[in-house]
């Protein structure tokens, strides 16, 4: 059987998905038992930029942000991979999806190091 979340592939035995954790069993477990129609991968983005900008200056850092993930997505676009949910950053940071790394040496100074974004294309039959 498949996972309806991630596609990954289990023993009809299976309780939960390995990789995402879905439940198999029980009420509104979501299982499908033929071939999932989707691949899926992550895409890791190299931000390196400052939180203090998204403070300071939120509308901004915001929508350059936008544009830095769409650059990404656009790029790997012509092989067929778009994006797989929401790509704002509220959204991200809110999923655990944006790395932060702490700078002790500028006064604890917070980072954001990469942005994982995940990416799905339709399988070929």
């Amino acid at each position: 059987m498949f996972c309806a979340r991630c596609g990954t592939e289990h023993p009809e035995t299976a309780n939960f998905c390995m990789n995402c954790g879905t439940p198999f069993r029980g009420a509104g477990a979501p299982v499908f038992s033929r071939r999932p129609q989707w691949e899926y991968r992550d895409l890791v983005i190299p931000l390196e930029a400052s939180a203090r900008v998204f403070m300071d200056f939120p509308e901004e850092a915001r929508q350059r942000f936008q544009e830095v993930v769409q650059e990404h997505i656009a790029r790997v676009a012509g092989e067929g991979w778009e994006a797989d949910g929401p790509t704002d950053f509220d959204t991200l940071k809110a999923a655990g999806q944006i790395e932060e790394v702490r700078h002790r040496r500028f006064g604890h100074l917070t980072v954001y190091g990469s942005v994982t974004v995940r990416l799905r294309r339709p399988l070929e039959a």
